[in-house]
């Protein structure tokens, strides 16, 4: 389905995934992320806004970066240490033009279906960054 890879030391643990760009890949995934372990340092509402942001990353670059292209892979690397558990999220394609974005609460916005992701990502994380390209999301969650 996927390969995992994942290197432990004394402090930090990354786990690295390639995922297909399939339909049904990302509930499988947060599935086998559940049975890890990765997120258990955290609250539920925590583990809510993580899991919310990987379905939302992995499922834009499955989307807009892969064109839902089967064959075509999304890299997952989920690093954690003591203080942040960091999430990177990177696709196949040529990436998009971060700006300007369409704002989602803009009233001629408030009815499209999609769009609201990249606003999402960022409230619920603290910290969103996208390589130059665009197609890599690097996501930072604290652990306090």
């Amino acid at each position: 389905m996927w390969q995992h890879k994942t290197l432990i030391d004394k402090n930090t643990a990354c786990h690295s995934f390639e995922l297909p760009s399939k339909e049904n890949v990302i509930d499988k995934f947060l599935a086998f992320v559940e049975e890890l372990s990765i997120l258990k340092v955290f609250n539920e509402q925590k583990r809510l806004a993580i899991e919310t942001c990987l379905c939302e990353a992995i499922n834009n670059a499955r989307t807009h970066g892969n064109a839902c292209v089967s064959k075509s892979i999304v890299k997952v690397d989920i690093r954690i240490d003591s203080q942040t558990l960091s999430v990177m999220v990177k696709d196949g394609g040529s990436g998009f033009k971060q700006s300007p974005l369409k704002d989602p609460q803009d009233e001629e916005n408030l009815l499209r279906e999609g769009g609201r992701g990249i606003l999402l990502m960022r409230a619920l994380s603290d910290s969103m960054t996208y390589s130059s390209p665009g197609n890599e999301i690097l996501l930072i969650f604290n652990i306090t």
